[in-house]
């Protein structure tokens, strides 16, 4: 029996039947498993918000029907670190244009 069903068995079903979802529902006689795959982020997202509505209604634990795919959780980090980078921008900005300006609002 299988501890996990790899993602990438949902991605070469869809791969060969050119699906944008995937969805596996399995059960090896003692687990039910449920496996998700998106071609993009949008279909991941929407794949994944399915596979938890499926755990939910087989009564899984509340942590577990809102797991939320790696490349989504990977693609917010990136955003969070960029957002950051741009804020350090600005202030270096800001605090070059302060420097180089005197009271009258004209450059020095």
């Amino acid at each position: 029996m299988p501890k996990r069903i790899p993602i990438k068995a949902a991605k070469d079903i869809a791969k060969q039947y050119n699906l944008n979802q995937i969805i596996l529902l399995a059960w090896d006689g003692e687990k039910t498993h449920v496996v998700t795959y998106g071609k993009t982020l949008e279909d991941c997202a929407q794949a994944a918000q399915g596979g938890n509505k499926i755990k939910k209604s087989f009564g899984w634990p509340d942590n577990i029907c809102s797991t939320e795919p790696s490349r989504i959780k990977k693609m917010k980090d990136e955003i969070k670190y960029l957002k950051s980078e741009i804020k350090k921008m600005k202030d270096e900005i800001s605090t070059y244009l302060n420097a180089t300006t005197n009271t009258y609002g004209k450059p020095q």
